[in-house]
C-alpha cells in the first residue's frame, strides 16, 4: 500500500478514502478543504497514476489529463475522456482508478490531413473513476513566468516557464478541440501562472495572476433572476457559456431584460464557478435595450477614444466618412470572396447585405475619407458583436488628433493662428470654417488655453527645408503608422534634422521615393514634408505600406483544338495571393477550343485561370489616360475593351466585376497599362500561343475630373491559339501634392 500525506494544522479535520490505483491499492489520506490553514505538501511515489479534469472535449464530453510516471521520475500526460463521468466535477479535480480502466485511442479527425495524426484515449464503458480530491488542495503550488510560447504547425502547442530561482520549465498540449479551465495558451511572454506540481512535475494551471488588468466584454442577457443575470459572450452567439452578473453594477434605472446588450468591465478575470463569474467586476453598463437589427444587417457606430460618445458630423450629399470593406471568408480565415466597399454617411450608419451566411466568418475593416477630419481610426480597439440573428454591431474608435486648419484650406500655418485669434477677440466676418481643428483641449469649446497650443505646434512644424525626392507620386500608396511617435526627418536618414513625431495608427499618403532605396517614404503630416522609415535602425517595423492589389486577372486559353497547356506566372514587384484552380509550380490543363479548361491535378472544369497578387510595388503608368464621370463607366468600358479585342463573354465578366466599384465614384481617372504591368507579372505558356492579348486596367477615384493626355490604344486580332487576360488595380490620389517650396537638393547640407 502507498500512502498519499498532506501537511495539516492543528484544527484540520482528517478525511480517509480507501482506492485502490490501476496496479494495485492506495490510502489516499486527505484534510477537510474548508478547514485547512496552510497549504498542503504532498508526498508523492513514482508509481501513482491518476486522471485530473480539465475542462470538455467539444463542450460537451468531460476530459481528463491522465497522468503516469516514467522510469526517470517524469510524469507523461495523455488527453483522455471520460463520457460516464459525475455531472459535479470541477476543474483540478483528482480521480483515482477502481480496478483496471481500459483505455481505447481514437483519432478525431482522421479524414482532415492537417489534424489526421491528433488522437486522444477513450475510457472503456464500464471504467470506474472515484474522486480523491482537487489539486488546488492536495498539491504543492509554484509560481511560473511564461518566457516562450510557439506552436508546431501539426496543431501542438508548447509553453516554457520560469520559477523564481531560474529552474525552467515545460507544458506542452494539444489544441485540437479541447477547453481548459485554466487556460495556458491565453498568455503572453511576462504573465505569471500558479501551477499544481506533483513530485516536482508540473500537473494543470491553477490560476494565472491578471495583475489586476481591465477588461472588457459585450455580453447579452439571457434570463434574469431576482438579484442576478445569466449572460452569454455577445461576440459568440452560438456559444453555451453563461456568465452569471449580479444586478448591483447596473444603474438603479436600469431595468434588464432577455436580450439587452451589456458592456461590462472587469478584472482579475474569469472565475471557473458554475456558472462562471467575472473576477471583480467594475462596472455594468448598457450598450443597447435589444438587439433591434435586421437578419445580414450591420450597423456601424465611430466613437470617439477618448469620450466613447458617438462622433457628430454635419450630413450633406457630398459628405461621407468613411467607407466599410466587408469580405466573406471561409472558417479557416483565407478571403475567397471579393470586398464589399460601403460609403458610411451617418452616424451611426446601417449597411445591409445579401445572403450572409450563419456558417461562414466575416471580416470587417472601416478607412477614413479626407472628411472625418481631425482624426485617426485606431485599427487595434474595433468592437464586433454577431447578433443571434446574424446581424453585426460594429464599434470602431478613433483618437482626435487636431490639425490647427481652422480655414479649411488644406495646410497648417500662421494663417489659421491669426483667425483663430480674430476669432476668439470677435472681430467681425472671422470665420472657422473647422472649429474643431482648433480644440486642441478637446473640450468641445475654444479658448486662449487652445490657441497657446495651437502655437505651439504650430513652431514646432513649420520647418520647410527637406529633401526632394527622386521621384514625385502623383497617386501614392497609403502607409499606416504601426509604432509610436515615429520620427520624421528633413532627409532620408537619420542624421538629418527631426522635424516631428507621428502618433501611432495614423495613415499617411506616399508623395515620393528615391532611387534603390525602398525603407525611406517621403510623406505630409500636418502641412510640413518629410521622410520616415519603413523600418528603423534595429530592425523593428515603424511603418505597413498599403500596396494595392493586382486584381482578379484571368486568363483564357483558346487552342485551334484540344492541348494540353502548362501556364507559369512570375511576379517580380508583387507577392501571389489566392490562385484557382490552386497554382502549384504552374497550371497544367487541357484547353479546349471553346475555352474550357480541364484541370489535371483535380479534374476540376474552368473557365479561366484565375490569380490575384497583393504587396503589388508596381509604379503604374497614369501619364495618359481617360477621366470618365462615375455614370458613364459602363458605356466607356464597353466601347474601349471592345476596341481592344475582348469578346462579349470576357467583357462581361470584366465589367460586372469593376464595374459595382467604380460607377458610384464621381469620376475615375482609367488608364489601361503596357509594359509597366507586362514586365512586372510574366507569362510562361507551353505550348507558345500564336497571339496573346493582356488587359490591366489601373485606376483612380477622383471627388473632381482632371485633365489628362489621351491614351492611344491599338486593337488585337486573334490568330491561331489565343491566350487573352484581363485584370486591375484600384489607387487611391495622393491628399497633398508636393509645393514649390525650400528644399535640400540632395543629402548634403546646402540648402537650394
Amino acid at each position: 500500500m502507498k500512502r498519499l500525506v498532506t501537511k495539516l494544522s492543528a484544527m484540520a479535520v482528517s478525511v480517509c478514502m480507501l482506492m485502490p490505483t490501476l496496479s494495485d491499492g492506495v490510502t489516499i489520506c486527505y484534510e477537510n478543504a474548508m478547514a485547512a490553514s496552510e497549504t498542503t505538501d504532498i508526498l508523492f511515489n513514482n508509481e501513482d497514476r491518476f486522471f485530473v479534469y480539465v475542462g470538455n472535449y467539444g463542450n460537451d464530453i468531460p476530459q481528463f489529463r491522465y497522468l503516469y510516471p516514467t522510469s526517470d521520475g517524469s510524469y507523461n500526460a495523455d488527453k483522455v475522456i471520460w463520457e460516464d463521468a459525475p455531472a459535479e466535477i470541477s476543474y483540478g479535480d483528482i480521480f483515482v482508478a477502481a480496478g483496471e480502466a481500459p483505455l481505447t485511442k481514437v483519432y478525431p479527425a482522421a479524414d482532415d490531413p492537417a489534424n489526421s495524426h491528433v488522437y486522444y484515449y477513450s475510457l472503456d464503458e464500464g471504467s470506474e473513476l472515484n474522486k480523491a480530491g482537487n489539486c488546488s488542495d492536495l498539491m504543492k503550488k509554484k509560481e511560473l513566468t511564461v518566457t516562450s510560447k510557439t506552436y508546431d504547425g501539426s496543431s501542438h502547442w508548447s509553453v516554457r516557464y520560469v520559477d523564481s530561482v531560474g529552474e525552467t520549465y515545460y507544458y506542452g498540449l494539444s489544441a485540437f478541440a479541447s477547453s481548459l479551465g485554466v487556460d495556458p495558451l491565453d498568455c503572453e511572454v511576462g504573465d505569471v501562472y500558479t501551477y499544481a506540481f506533483y513530485n516536482d512535475n508540473m500537473v494543470i494551471p491553477l490560476a494565472k495572476q491578471t495583475q489586476n488588468l481591465t477588461e472588457t466584454m459585450t455580453v447579452e442577457v439571457v434570463e434574469v433572476n431576482e438579484s442576478s443575470l445569466l449572460v452569454k459572450p455577445a461576440s459568440r452567439p452560438d456559444s453555451k457559456e453563461r456568465l452569471a452578473l449580479q444586478k448591483k453594477y447596473l444603474d438603479n434605472d436600469v431595468e434588464p431584460s432577455v436580450g439587452m446588450k451589456l458592456e461590462v468591465t472587469y478584472s482579475d478575470g474569469i472565475l471557473r464557478t458554475y456558472p462562471e463569474q467575472f473576477g471583480k467586476v467594475i462596472k455594468a453598463v448598457v450598450v443597447s435595450e435589444k438587439n433591434d437589427l435586421l437578419p445580414g444587417q450591420v450597423r456601424v457606430t465611430l466613437v470617439d477614444a477618448d469620450t466613447n460618445e458617438p462622433i457628430i458630423y454635419q450630413n450633406d450629399s457630398d459628405t461621407y466618412l468613411g467607407y466599410l470593406l466587408f469580405r466573406e471568408c471561409d472558417l479557416g480565415g483565407q478571403y475567397f470572396e471579393n470586398p464589399a466597399i460601403t460609403d458610411i454617411k451617418t452616424n451611426p450608419f446601417i449597411v445591409k447585405y445579401e445572403d450572409m451566411s450563419e456558417e461562414r466568418d466575416y471580416t470587417f475593416h472601416v478607412e477614413q475619407s479626407s472628411k472625418i477630419r481631425n482624426y485617426t481610426v485606431l485599427r487595434d480597439e474595433a468592437s464586433v458583436v454577431r447578433n443571434d440573428n446574424n446581424s453585426y454591431e460594429l464599434v470602431f474608435k478613433l483618437k482626435f488628433t487636431p490639425t490647427g486648419d481652422v480655414n479649411d484650406d488644406g495646410e497648417f500655418n500662421v494663417s489659421d493662428v491669426v483667425l483663430l485669434q480674430k476669432w476668439l477677440l470677435a472681430v467681425p466676418d472671422a470665420e472657422l470654417k473647422n472649429w474643431k481643428a482648433a480644440d486642441f483641449c478637446n473640450d468641445n469649446k475654444l479658448d486662449v488655453f487652445d490657441q497657446c497650443m495651437m502655437k505651439s505646434e504650430l513652431i514646432s512644424s513649420t520647418i520647410t527645408a527637406y529633401v526632394k525626392p527622386d521621384h514625385e507620386i502623383m497617386y501614392g500608396v497609403d502607409i499606416h503608422v504601426v509604432a509610436d511617435d515615429v520620427k520624421m526627418y528633413l532627409g532620408p536618414d537619420t542624421s538629418y534634422r527631426t522635424v516631428t513625431t507621428i502618433p501611432k495608427y495614423t495613415i499617411l499618403t506616399e508623395l515620393g521615393v528615391q532611387d534603390n532605396n525602398d525603407n525611406w517614404a517621403f510623406i505630409n503630416y500636418k502641412g510640413q514634408f518629410g521622410w520616415i522609415q519603413m523600418v528603423n535602425e534595429n530592425g523593428e517595423r515603424q511603418c505597413i505600406v498599403d500596396y494595392p492589389l493586382a486584381d482578379k486577372p484571368v486568363i483564357y486559353l483558346y487552342p485551334e483544338e484540344e492541348t494540353d497547356v502548362h501556364v507559369e506566372l512570375e511576379l517580380t514587384e508583387a507577392d501571389l495571393s489566392t490562385t484557382y484552380p490552386k497554382y502549384n509550380n504552374g497550371w497544367d490543363v487541357t484547353a479546349y477550343p471553346d475555352g474550357t479548361l480541364l484541370n489535371k491535378a483535380d479534374g476540376s472544369h474552368h473557365r479561366y485561370l484565375f490569380w490575384d497578387a497583393v504587396n503589388c510595388k508596381t509604379r503604374f503608368d497614369l501619364t495618359t489616360g481617360f477621366c470618365v464621370a462615375g455614370s458613364d463607366t459602363e458605356s466607356f468600358l464597353k466601347e474601349k475593351l471592345a476596341y481592344m479585342g475582348l469578346n462579349e463573354e470576357e467583357m462581361n465578366e470584366f465589367i460586372v466585376y469593376w464595374l459595382p466599384r467604380m460607377e458610384h465614384n464621381a469620376y475615375n481617372l482609367i488608364s489601361f497599362q503596357g509594359d509597366v504591368y507586362t514586365d512586372s507579372a510574366k507569362l510562361d505558356i507551353t505550348p507558345a500561343p500564336d497571339s496573346i492579348l493582356r488587359v490591366f486596367m489601373a485606376y483612380v477615384p477622383l471627388e473632381e475630373a482632371i485633365g489628362i493626355e489621351p491614351q492611344q490604344l491599338s486593337g488585337f486580332e486573334r490568330n491561331g491559339f489565343t491566350v487573352v487576360e484581363w485584370g486591375g488595380s484600384e489607387i487611391r490620389k495622393a491628399d497633398k501634392t508636393i509645393p514649390e517650396k525650400v528644399y535640400l537638393a540632395d543629402a548634403g547640407n546646402a540648402v537650394q
